[in-house]
This record gives structure tokens, sequence and C-alpha cells, in this order.
């Protein structure tokens, strides 16, 4: 393990590093969480569990499906309390908290949200702290618009709700120099959580390769710190 150092001091003599190893900080940086702009919030019950199944027939059955129509809400938010449920706190204001998907110090940067809707135009975040499903104002609709187009292009049988992986830099910054490889880490570890928990509740899951930002800039317009990290449709499978 490196030796505990402040990010601005550098390695200690003798070590070697590349420049992109993350090193814990001695102290956090000081850091504003992100305010979300949410019209209303659901409180959402305890999240129903998925059928019992051992692990590995979810192992094995676990794939992405291509050909998928919409679920309800209901399931949907079901799924996600469930699979970013907060199983303790801890630190200064709970900053770091136990949940299904590994995270770098427990930081847990990246934020899920869901677009649903017949016509994929409503925007939701999860808020595992609260158990609560958060209904978001879209500041700038062309940026939805064109990321709801791309990936209709991708995954044209997906006629379905999506989910966005937005992850915060400054969260991991605080704590860590040279933070970026634990965000993508962090973002892959979520997006495998999830696609394991939806095979558990027999939903229907694709991730796609694109990075979701223009949901950013459809929230916070231009110049928002967030960053994109997956995407993924959410469902059930479709015969058809």
């Amino acid at each position: 393990m490196p030796e505990l150092i402040d990010g601005a001091s550098g390695p200690p003599s003798g070590t070697s590093t590349t420049p992109d190893d993350p090193v814990p900080r001695r102290t956090p940086l000081p850091f504003r969480r992100i305010d979300w702009p949410f019209s209303r919030s659901i409180v959402l019950p305890s999240p129903v569990p998925p059928p019992i199944s051992n692990f590995a027939s979810v192992i094995a059955a676990r794939n992405s499906c291509r050909h998928i129509r919409r679920s309800s809400l209901r399931e949907i938010a079901n799924f996600l309390a469930f699979a970013c449920a907060v199983r303790s706190t801890w630190g200064i204001d709970s900053a770091r908290s136990s949940r299904p998907a590994h995270s770098a110090g427990a930081l847990h940067p990246v934020e899920v949200l869901l677009v649903a809707g017949a016509r994929r135009d409503r925007v939701f975040k999860i808020d595992p702290s609260l158990n609560a499903l958060q209904s978001l104002h879209i500041r700038w609709t062309p940026p939805l618009k064109s990321l709801d187009a791309k990936l209709a292009a991708m995954l044209p049988h997906a006629r379905c709700d999506y989910l966005v992986l937005l992850a915060d830099p400054a969260v991991t910054d605080s704590h860590y120099s040279d933070p970026q490889s634990l965000i993508w880490r962090d973002a892959g570890a979520l997006m495998q959580t999830l696609h394991f928990c939806a095979t558990a509740y027999r939903l229907a899951f694709c991730p796609a390769g694109i990075t979701g930002a223009e949901l950013a800039a459809a929230i916070f317009g231009a110049g928002s710190r967030l960053i994109g990290v997956g995407v993924a449709v959410i469902g059930r499978q479709d015969e058809d």
C-alpha cells in the first residue's frame, strides 16, 4: 500500500509509481456536492428482493439482450433501489458507504439516472441514501434528444427505458490525487452490478458503448463538471 500523502507533494522518495496511479490524500480536500434540480422526490418502499436463485444460475443467465420492451416504472425503481442500496455509512457527513457495488474509498462518485417514458423524456435520479427516486428538471432538451437518437440508432429494437451513469470527479479528487482511473473502475463495477441484479430480477439489460455525457449537458447546461461513464437499456425481453 502506498504511504498516505497529500496529492500535491508527490510520491515518497524511492517509490516507483506512474503519474496516473491514484494516491490517497492525507487530508481530504473540501468540495461542494452538486445540487441536483429535482422537482419532486418519490420515497420508495423497501425493495422487494429478486426471486430466490443460486449465484451460479445468475452468472450463467447473464447476457446482453437487444430486443427489449418497456417495463413498469415501479419495477425498474424497485430494481434500482435494491442494486444501489446503502447498507451502512461512515466518515465525515457520512461521505463513505457500503453498497452492492464496490467503490474506491467507498465514496461512490457515480450516480444512476433513469430516462423513462414512452418518449424517453422523463429523467429520474436514484438517491440511495434516502431510498428515493428524484424527478429531475431538464434545462436543455436538445442534448437529451441527441442521446435518445444515438441510442436508438445503436439499439433499434430496444424500445424501452435506459440508465445513464454520471460521475462527479470532485468526489474522488477530494480524497485521491490522480483519481481518473478510479472513476472508470467504479463505473465498470457499478455497471456489472446492475447487470447481475437485472438478471436476478429477470429483466433484460444491455450496456451501450457510449458515455451518456449528453445527459449532464441536458440537466446542467454546458460546462458541467459531471462526466458520462456509461449507458444501458433496461426492460423486459421482447420475443418479437
